[in-house]
């Protein structure tokens, strides 16, 4: 599909209600802070149609730029040029944790598209965590996650969505718009 259609990103949507942490709080807090690049990437471009019946609604609706299953197109016409560009990223900034996979969502989806389909998918082993100690580890992984993507090339679109309004009134359709902000101010770095 990715060939036939000649994109140089493909992304498998998972099938199934997706858990990023332990307790439900946390899990939606890394969810919406997936969202935000969705919304960076345009979720037209990531929705998959039909529509998963137990896909979690928000990634159904706005899509899901990172997975985990993901692939690269080393014969599309913009891989030289994603290449590069991912270099001056590690140049730039740290990006090992999971900056390089949204780097990598934003960078490609902008330079050759994306392919989206189902991928069948199964629960991610979450441990069991003290509630405000899981919420404190995934306030600064976004922290600085984000922050290592304002290195990049991809820094100046997500700053664009993370200061839209209308990107807070989507994702809080699915979540707490509370959350949503707390989220948004969290990749800001004012939280």
């Amino acid at each position: 599909m990715m060939q036939r259609d000649n994109r140089l990103y493909g992304v498998g949507s998972r099938d199934i209600p997706v858990v990023l942490g332990h307790h439900q709080t946390n899990s939606d807090l890394r969810i919406i802070h997936e969202l935000f690049h969705s919304r960076t990437i345009g979720s037209n471009r990531l929705q998959v149609n039909p529509p998963a019946e137990n896909a979690t609604p928000a990634y159904n609706s706005l899509g899901e730029s990172t997975s985990g299953c993901y692939f690269m197109n080393p014969h599309h016409a913009a891989y030289p040029e994603f290449m590069s560009q991912m270099l001056k990223a590690t140049q730039a900034t740290n990006m090992n944790g999971f900056a390089t996979d949204y780097f990598t969502a934003i960078e490609a989806s902008r330079l050759g598209g994306v392919a989206t389909g189902y991928v069948r998918a199964i629960t991610n082993p979450v441990p069991e965590k003290d509630e405000g100690v899981e919420k404190g580890r995934i306030c600064n992984m976004i922290r600085q996650q984000t922050s290592h993507l304002s290195f990049t090339s991809t820094g100046k679109s997500l700053l664009l969505t993370l200061n839209k309004p209308e990107t807070i009134e989507r994702i809080a359709d699915f979540y707490d718009r509370d959350q949503v902000i707390f989220v948004r101010d969290l990749m800001l770095g004012t939280a």
